[in-house]
């Protein structure tokens, strides 16, 4: 058992300084326990956080979950994720040709039944098409997004061996609600993203059980003040959560903002949406299906300037919420936390500090630098502190 001493700990109570002891769980946050075998010392400028959990992440370190070469790929991309905090995510995969993707979820899958021990824990894939609408594709492969079919998803399920946590589609195309009672049935989130759904078609998509919109704002119907499309949907409708790409590239900060005044504080999520540029220097090349990618203004673009992805740090999108945007810390910690662990079904055990969860830490400095970070007990980043 280790504890820490008078740290300055983010819990779901707010910020306090205490001591905490753990295992591989949260022991208490007090008082320390009759039996504590090492104390871990903390820098008193220091803040102890809940690790981080990004659900849309599709690489770093110049690596993707598509790769050929796929379990050395997710080892990777655990490790460099770690890195900035996270302790938890979702494979995402981009949408790709019907093989392709087989392929690539069965290799995903095979990764998580070897339960990697090293960096960031997966726990699970969030299928980013190919039911996605071709007119609002951004930097995915155009070519490749079909209307949804039940048959096909069934497909992808069985390659997945039960594995996929979340699903991006566009819900205005032939046959998505229907898909969508078809997910969420199987236990399945659904989020509504590159899509050009109307209002009226977001709701419809909630009423059939999506429940989020994917990367707000970004690849998808903007607002009008006749029609508000689902940029308009994702601020208004309580119900749905938000992910936000806080990178200040994808979204401005007036525009995340407005987002953070609309939403519930329990319903936006920070994610990365990274990708196998993350951890690149800027001019930074690399590769995905066949094009050129090219670290550029911040982020990976398309030769012909489409965004492809972001480099965003999970670490460096909490600073900006709180530096910029304006949020309270522990606000903009949750948003990186406890609200995806909440979305995904998790939180009894992930996605906060509270006695009996696991004891999944981010250590930062007062600039948001991560320091060190714990996943189930056990330093994964980070010198001994």
């Amino acid at each position: 058992m280790k504890q820490f001493v008078n740290a300055m700990i983010c819990t779901e109570e707010g910020i306090v300084r205490a001591n905490m002891a753990f295992s591989d769980q949260i022991v208490s946050i007090g008082a320390p326990p009759d039996c504590v075998f090492e104390t871990v010392k903390v820098p008193e400028n220091a803040m102890i956080l809940p690790g981080f959990i990004d659900i849309h992440t599709h690489g770093a370190g110049g690596k993707d979950f598509r790769d050929e070469d796929c379990l050395t790929a997710c080892e990777t991309i655990s490790e460099k994720l770690a890195q900035e905090g996270t302790t938890s995510y979702l494979s995402t995969l981009g949408a790709q040709t019907f093989e392709q993707e087989i392929l690539s979820l069965k290799e995903v899958s095979a990764f998580m039944r070897g339960k990697g021990k090293k960096g960031a824990r997966m726990l699970g894939i969030h299928l980013e098409g190919p039911f996605l609408n071709k007119k609002y594709c951004g930097g995915l492969l155009q070519s490749v997004l079909c209307n949804p079919d039940e048959k096909m998803y069934g497909e992808f399920s069985a390659a997945a061996e039960g594995n996929i946590r979340l699903i991006t589609l566009a819900p205005e195309l032939d046959g998505a609600l229907d898909l969508i009672r078809r997910i969420r049935r199987d236990g399945i989130v659904v989020s509504v993203g590159h899509t050009d759904a109307s209002f009226a078609e977001v709701k419809d998509a909630a009423s059939a059980g999506a429940t989020g919109i994917t990367h707000c704002f970004n690849a998808q119907r903007g607002f009008h003040h006749r029609e508000i499309g689902t940029a308009g949907a994702a601020m208004l409708l309580d119900e749905m959560y938000c992910e936000l790409i806080a990178d200040g590239v994808h979204v401005s900060v007036p525009a995340m903002q407005l987002l953070a005044r609309c939403k519930p504080e329990d319903k936006l999520v920070l994610v990365t949406d990274s990708t196998a540029g993350k951890g690149m220097e800027k001019g930074g090349v690399f590769s995905s299906q066949g094009r050129k990618v090219m670290i550029k203004d911040g982020a990976p673009r398309l030769a012909d300037g489409t965004l492809k992805g972001s480099v965003l740090k999970m670490n460096e999108a909490v600073r900006r919420m709180v530096r910029d945007v304006g949020l309270p810390t522990e606000y903009a910690v949750r948003c990186a936390s406890l609200n995806p662990a909440t979305i995904l079904g998790i939180s009894e055990k992930y996605g906060s500090i509270r006695t009996g969860k696991y004891a999944d830490f981010t250590i930062v400095n007062e600039n948001f630098e991560v320091l060190a970070v714990y996943r189930s007990g056990e330093r994964i980043f980070g010198e001994t502190i």
